[in-house]
């Protein structure tokens, strides 16, 4: 069986060529709690799929209520009108881990393309 979570250490040279290779690797993106970089790549994981580049799961994790003021800025700039509500449903929110791996096993048995 294949592991959730495959061993392999991969060095690049560079922030882009990281980026890169973990998207091309990646049978999904999961973003937990983080800083400037973790929201980084959320939301260019997240502006990929709406810009149809990739159909992969996203989840952000929001441990303990962590992304709550983020989730609740991005429904204002929906109201505002900056975003459409049809591109919020590009990731799911998941409130522990064990429903993370949960939205992510899910979508990753859903038929089509990823």
């Amino acid at each position: 069986a294949k592991p959730w979570f495959p061993h392999e250490l991969v060095v690049t040279g560079d922030m882009r060529e990281r980026k890169k290779i973990m998207e091309e690797k990646a049978d999904a993106f999961l973003a937990l709690p983080g800083g400037f970089g973790t929201l980084e790549e959320f939301f260019e994981t997240v502006t990929l799929k709406q810009l149809g580049y990739h159909s992969k799961p996203v989840v952000l994790l929001d441990a303990e209520g962590y992304y709550g003021a983020l989730l609740g800025f991005l429904d204002e700039v929906v109201e505002k009108r900056f975003a459409k509500a049809k591109h919020l449903a590009n990731f799911r929110v998941a409130r522990s881990a064990e429903e993370a791996l949960e939205l992510i096993g899910s979508a990753s048995r859903r038929p089509g393309p990823r």
